[in-house]
């Protein structure tokens, strides 16, 4: 009898490990398409509004009226994920600002071609040309926060972390 127990004891500890095991490959498989998922959507969403945002500022850009790029740029603060954006004139005048309290960026680097998206640890940051008659006439650039990835991988990992203690 006892063999009989020991051979039951260690089948359900195998089977306990292989159950964890694999909770343990589908939370992960879950956390990194959760995460993949958010980034493009995060991606997708801010080259939306810079592109909206692009062909808003046209005139302003084509007049160089620093007040109407300004007031553009101004309705960017609705969307509280949007931290810092700029447009500069194809000459390299900053014609419009704004950077939420507490971040700052470097504009140095805002003179740049084409359209683009870049990822660092802390945003997003999208480039758009701004045209007018298929002319390139200037450049947006805003930058968003990774918050709404970071929301979904906080709670696609308790969610994970809750079935493993479940189980």
């Amino acid at each position: 009898m006892a063999k009989l127990e020991s051979i039951q004891s260690r089948l359900l500890l195998i089977n306990v490990i292989v159950i964890t095991l694999t909770l343990l490959v589908v939370g992960g498989m879950l956390i990194y398409k959760g995460s993949i998922s958010s980034r493009n959507e995060l991606q997708r969403n801010a080259e939306m509004i810079s592109s909206v945002t692009a062909y808003n500022l046209s005139a302003a850009v084509a007049f160089s009226d620093k007040q109407a790029a300004q007031k553009t740029l101004e309705s960017l603060r609705v969307n509280k994920a949007i931290i810092h954006a700029i447009v500069v004139s194809q000459n390299g005048e900053i014609l419009g600002s704004f950077n939420i309290e507490g971040y700052n960026t470097d504009v140095s680097n805002y003179i740049t071609k084409g359209n683009s998206s870049l990822f660092s640890d802390s945003h997003l940051e999208v480039s758009r040309e701004i045209t007018l008659d298929g002319e390139v006439i200037g450049n947006l650039k805003l930058m968003k926060t990774l918050d709404q990835v970071d929301s979904v991988l906080d709670e696609l990992l308790y969610y994970t972390a809750a079935t493993l203690v479940l189980a």
